[in-house]
């Protein structure tokens, strides 16, 4: 939340005004959400949480107003209905995460936003409430070992430019020694494709594996993805897979082994790696097995995807 200032009555007097003002699906100037996301950042995360999940709380009805209307996007009844609930599971899981309706602090790189679509919510609150089985054979969820923060974005290389030099991450997961992106597409439609800066985000995550900045990274959507955007995501997954093949390469004429640790001389193949082997097109990747145990052997991180990930309504259990 980033702000440590005691929430009031008189904070509250205003956000409920402001709820009553404004009735849904009516839309809302900039300047009316701004400040209804500075009224509900004043909150403590768990006074929030608790709110929302008590129907005879006082100020139930307007704090779930206010949470839906904090979201950028003009939303269907449907959704509307989810995110208070949703915003209520993750504000309880995680009180101190961060970017939530205020913006992660400008120095973490250019551009910072805080969470603005009603499906970063309510995808984030499904994986808190469930498994999520990806394309690669892993299980996406959110744990309670872990921190997440949302609209995180770091430098893409070593330096930060002005323009076009991040790697974004609707939410980024601190586990123990590693680091997960997640990037959540949604579609009224249900099929997801590609989208215009698509190429420059995949190499900016190849870039993030590259430098060490995050160790995982996955795709998550409400419906489908189209073959297109599969395609991409394979096509960058290949290109990782050769940037681990080419280091290799060049340890194996300058690095000197006995400097390695043991869990780096595992990862480490004993003989060059054939340069050409990554010089095929994405359906025989699919099914180079060879290449897919060469990748698992080595602990290569690749771009990973999940698809139909939605926030089931808790009530109708």
């Amino acid at each position: 939340m980033g702000c440590t200032r005691t929430y009031t009555p008189e904070d509250h007097v205003q956000p409920k005004k402001i709820a009553h003002q404004d009735k849904l699906p009516e839309k809302i100037s900039t300047e009316r959400r701004k400040k209804i996301r500075e009224a509900m950042n004043r909150a403590p995360a768990e006074l929030l949480a608790k709110i929302l999940a008590d129907e005879n709380h006082r100020a139930h009805q307007s704090v779930i107003s206010l949470a839906a209307k904090a979201f950028l996007c003009d939303m269907e009844t449907m959704h509307q209905e989810k995110v208070p609930q949703a915003l209520s599971i993750v504000l309880n899981k995680y009180p101190d995460a961060m970017g939530i309706f205020k913006a992660v602090p400008k120095h973490r790189a250019p551009g910072m936003a805080p969470l603005l679509q009603h499906y970063e919510i309510t995808s984030t609150a499904a994986l808190v409430k469930s498994e999520f089985p990806t394309t690669s054979g892993k299980i996406l969820t959110l744990s309670d070992s872990v921190r997440l923060d949302f609209g995180v974005k770091m430098a893409r290389g070593y330096w930060q430019p002005k323009r076009f030099g991040t790697i974004e991450a609707d939410v980024l997961v601190h586990k123990k020694t590693t680091t997960l992106g997640i990037d959540q597409k949604y579609s009224e439609t249900g099929k997801y494709g590609v989208q215009k800066g698509f190429s420059s985000q995949l190499e900016g995550i190849r870039k993030g594996f590259s430098d060490g900045k995050i160790d995982q990274f996955c795709f998550v959507t409400n419906g489908d993805f189209t073959k297109k955007f599969s395609d991409q995501v394979n096509a960058a997954n290949l290109k990782i897979a050769k940037d681990h093949a080419e280091r290799h390469n060049e340890n194996i004429d300058y690095g000197d082994p006995q400097f390695f640790t043991p869990d780096e001389r595992n990862n480490i193949p004993t003989e060059k790696i054939d340069l050409d082997r990554f010089e095929i097109d994405m359906e025989t990747f699919e099914k180079d097995k060879d290449l897919k145990d060469y990748i698992a052997k080595y602990n290569i991180p690749q771009i990973d995807i999940c698809q139909n990930v939605k926030f089931k309504d808790l009530s109708n259990d």
